[in-house]
């Protein structure tokens, strides 16, 4: 009687001691347990990093806060907005336009946004969310001296159209403007000083950040009277390939922003804080 009962005792203290074995165990894989996707990664580092190119008003470029430059724009709210969903802080780290998908197959980055538009060329090397601006018609700057001459893509002939090096514009300079010359530069800025020496004669650039260079650099240039790139249309956020968990995540904050009818007002605040400047 007493040994079977020291037996059933006996029993039980051992199959409670491999129970909390094994939970132990168990909780120590978990614990151990490597991120399974970018997205754990990201929430295990409590940040997500954005690399963008902050020459591009209204979308993004810079300004001063308490004496010191920061990157904002359209394009940063809404990396901010999906930082937020993510429940992570947003890290940006700016770069010339033509090294941004370079960054991010590296691995040196989580996301591109930077009014970037996913022609099938990119789509080759980088995932891209939804669209989340589809209002983005090209147009050409010029000077003023020039309005009543440039009237068609025929009057550029044999005359100088510039464009960001890496970007759309770039394309459709070599693809529609055949009978002119291209020149590509990394920067926006010098660009329009470019134009503005009379060193090139037109700059392909999407319309509403043409607006916004003109009214920042003087009355001396001015919009052609007629559209370019009318194939080239809508900005999304570049992910690199393999990352769905991402870009799945980016796309519900985005139908969030688009619900919300927030980016009209991050496009809105962003000119009216560019125009301040």
């Amino acid at each position: 009687m007493v040994k079977g009962l020291l037996k059933k005792v006996t029993v039980g203290i051992l199959s409670t001691v491999m129970i909390f074995s094994l939970v132990s165990c168990s909780n120590s894989k978990e614990a151990g347990q490597k991120p399974s996707g970018i997205v754990d990664k990201i929430k295990q580092s409590k940040k997500i990093i954005l690399a963008t190119n902050p020459e591009f008003p209204p979308f993004e470029f810079r300004t001063v806060k308490s004496g010191k430059s920061e990157v904002v724009g359209a394009d940063i709210a809404l990396a901010q907005e999906i930082a937020k969903d993510l429940g992570v802080k947003l890290e940006i780290k700016s770069m010339n336009f033509d090294g941004l998908l370079e960054a991010l197959n590296a691995g040196n980055i989580d996301m591109v946004v930077a009014g970037m538009t996913p022609t099938d060329k990119r789509r080759q090397s980088v995932d891209f969310s939804e669209l989340y601006y589809k209002d983005s018609p090209q147009t050409l700057l010029i000077r003023k001296e020039n309005a009543g001459k440039i009237k068609s893509v025929n009057d550029l002939k044999g005359l100088t159209v510039g464009a960001q090096k890496g970007s759309i514009q770039e394309e459709i300079v070599k693809n529609e403007f055949k009978a002119s010359k291209p020149k590509a530069v990394a920067n926006i800025p010098n660009l329009i000083q470019e134009l503005k020496n009379k060193n090139i004669d037109a700059l392909v650039l999407e319309k509403v950040v043409a607006e916004q260079w003109i009214k920042k650099t003087g009355t001396d240039i001015t919009m052609a009277p007629f559209e370019v790139g009318v194939n080239y249309s809508g900005i999304a956020v570049a992910i690199k390939k393999g990352n769905k968990d991402l870009v799945d995540s980016v796309n519900k904050t985005i139908a969030r922003v688009e619900k919300e009818n927030l980016m009209q007002k991050f496009i809105k605040d962003a000119n009216a804080l560019n125009e301040k400047k």
